[in-house]
């Protein structure tokens, strides 16, 4: 194998004191070799590490919803529950110059003050706890409605957010978390919105309706507000589903709900049976309620997103699983298992679960290393790539027969990996591989759940067709905002070329290449007016703005050829960055033991910088972005962004 030819250069950086580093000498041109680790300690040691990794999915569905229930568990909000906000700007950009607020951030009660601990890396336990005091009151449904306005600078939520992982495959950033009496806690993510987002053509129908290629937008200025007196999941469904059959074909198997108000309380989302034509799937019988939706026959969910979490495909892959999993009575199957969720998968080995209760779809339970056997010591690893839903699943689904389902373990200690690090807010559920599941497990054969559930039967699934409907207030969308979220549904439409930075393919690809998911959205008026959707959902490139102050010459390309030289330059623009002296460029490969395996530098030349790059066969895998610019001083710097969206093969 050729490596990097590298040449060392000396500079001084601060007087007296000559600090050694590697320039790439790799240009268009020249056989580079292959990428590896070329810059010396002292560069990836002062790159400070971003701290996220793909965000959890929280999930509110509750076994009630899951079983068709409309009116949830009827328990009203208690006093100092959040309601919603109005993040501003509505999308956090790369070119935001200013600050940001959440406008009218509702919670239940008479409470003149509310706590919120927001993300801070140089703080101790990496959170700033802060104290909002009230601005307002209102009412809402005969209940008293405090009102809050919190804002902050531009610097603030710049360091906050360049901390975090984001991209076309994770449109969201984890902000703080809101605390509620009784110490309950509400993860606040902030929408993040691409600088080239493909533009779509927006059908107006009138006040209250418009429409795209794969998104409809409804204005309902009560949405939400039977949270109230109801609980959190307690949303008027009925009402918003007749209002998009108005001016939409019946001919959805589910429909999706995303709110442009945040609403808080509700998770990363929630899923609703409205019927069911499967049996063998334990507590969720067949039925049919379709017609208190406005539905003949043909709806069999609605679900609900109270932010862009829909556009990842760790949230949408759960929220359709919910259709199909989990009704099975594990604690009957299981005897030694306890505290169950019984509307998720349960801890259990083999495989991965995209409805997991415990760990996420790029976590798995394995037999750790030299441990073989039933009676093997057992250890978390990643799921891999191309994460296909697990086979109890896909057997729901209709998708395999009972010989594809394997004997499953399930542990008997569902909690033991219910640990927030709190210097990875998003970590729950994705411990790191090689932590140990500890205490005993129960076997479980598929002939145990027929013989409790009885076999599946049924119609097999051959594709699932779901509209999104995201629902404003006030007003109908932006045309920004209508570009953002009808390519999020395309986005979840493509058949391949979507995968996460973690392993998470398209649902057609997570079903085995079974069950394609069609977003398109079909008008009564003029079907006509449907079509394929924006140009270039698939393989978007980095425009070469997404890394604030410093403007790349050209796009990052989102497929990079093993052996073509790709070259990361650009312009120094921001003022207080002129200073820079070194431009650091760190690949990282999702699943590689050392992070800075690609770690590439160079000095800067009249506030210019060029990184060039060649990757072997060997290094082919997703990849993230991150650009550091080093000054004079010898402290270590954030990335300026950190950003996915890149396969090399």
């Amino acid at each position: 194998m050729q490596h990097v030819q590298a040449r060392s250069a000396r500079c001084d950086l601060t007087p007296g004191r000559a600090i050694v580093f590697l320039l790439v000498a790799a240009s268009l041109g020249q056989d580079a070799g292959a990428a590896r680790a070329v810059t010396p300690l002292t560069w990836s040691t002062r790159a400070a590490a971003p701290v996220s990794s793909e965000p959890a999915v929280s999930c509110a569905t509750d076994l009630a919803a899951g079983l068709g229930a409309a009116e949830g568990p009827l328990e009203p909000l208690t006093e100092g529950q959040p309601l919603r906000f109005d993040q501003n700007p509505r999308l956090l950009r790369a070119d935001h110059t200013g600050g940001l607020s959440f406008d009218r951030f509702l919670v239940v009660g008479d409470v003149s003050t509310v706590t919120f601990d927001r993300f801070d890396r140089s703080a101790a336990g990496f959170v700033s706890r802060e104290t909002w005091e009230r601005t307002g009151t209102t009412s809402i449904a005969g209940r008293v409605i405090s009102v809050f306005n919190p804002s902050w600078d531009h610097a603030t939520v710049r360091e906050t957010v360049r901390r975090f992982r984001r991209g076309v495959d994770k449109p969201v950033v984890h902000f703080g978390t809101f605390i509620a009496p009784g110490g309950r806690s509400h993860d606040i993510r902030l929408n993040v919105g691409l600088l080239n987002m493909p533009e779509s053509t927006v059908t107006r129908i009138d006040d209250g309706a418009q429409f795209a290629s794969h998104v409809v937008n409804l204005v309902i200025p009560t949405f939400g507000d039977g949270r109230i007196a109801n609980g959190h999941t307690a949303v008027d469904f009925e009402d918003a589903t007749a209002r998009f059959y108005a001016n939409f074909q019946d001919a959805y198997d589910s429909i999706a709900f995303v709110t442009r108000q945040t609403q808080v309380g509700v998770a990363d989302g929630f899923h609703r049976n409205v019927g069911n034509p499967v049996s063998g799937l334990g507590a969720l019988q067949v039925f049919d309620d379709s017609a208190r939706y406005g539905s003949g026959g043909v709806l069999r969910s609605v679900e609900l997103y109270p932010g862009a979490s829909f556009g990842t495909h760790a949230t949408s892959h759960h929220q359709i699983g919910h259709q199909w999993v989990d009704y099975w009575d594990w604690s009957a199957l299981a005897g030694s298992a306890a505290s169950l969720r019984a509307e998720h998968t349960p801890l259990l080995t083999p495989g991965a679960a995209y409805t997991g209760a415990a760990l996420q779809a790029t976590r798995r339970v394995a037999p750790a290393v030299g441990a073989p056997g039933a009676d093997a010591s057992f250890a978390v690893e990643r799921s891999g790539g191309g994460v296909i839903a697990h086979a109890i699943t896909r057997y729901r689904m209709g998708l395999v027969d009972l010989a594809a389902v394997p004997e499953l373990r399930v542990f008997a200690d569902q909690r033991q990996l219910d640990v927030t690090d709190p210097a990875r807010p998003e970590a729950s559920g994705e411990p790191d591989p090689g932590t140990a599941v500890r205490g005993g497990s129960d076997a479980v054969h598929i002939n145990d759940i027929i013989a409790l559930h009885g076999p599946r039967g049924g119609p097999v699934e051959t594709r699932w067709r779901r509209a999104t409907v995201v629902v404003s207030r006030g007003a109908l969308l932006s045309k920004v905002e209508m570009d953002y979220w009808n390519f999020l549904s395309a986005r979840h439409a493509r058949i391949s070329g979507t995968t996460s930075w973690t392993g998470l393919p398209s649902f057609f690809e997570a079903t085995g290449g079974r069950v394609p998911l069609e977003t398109v959205i079909h008008p009564i008026a003029d079907a006509s007016l449907a079509d394929d959707g924006p140009p270039s959902v698939s393989s978007l490139p980095i425009d070469p703005g997404e890394f604030p102050g410093v403007r790349l010459t050209a796009a990052v390309p989102a497929v990079v050829p093993v052996g073509q030289l790709v070259t990361t330059d650009g312009t120094i623009t921001a003022e207080e960055l002129r200073d820079a002296v070194i431009a650091c460029a760190r690949w990282q490969r999702y699943g590689s033991p050392d992070p800075n395996e690609v770690f590439v530098c160079a000095s800067t030349t009249a506030e210019r910088f060029s990184l060039p790059v060649r990757f072997s066969e060997a290094q082919a895998g997703r990849y993230t972005l991150e650009i550091y610019l080093f000054a004079q001083s010898e402290s270590s710097e954030p990335p300026l962004a950190w950003v996915s969206g890149i396969e090399v093969r």
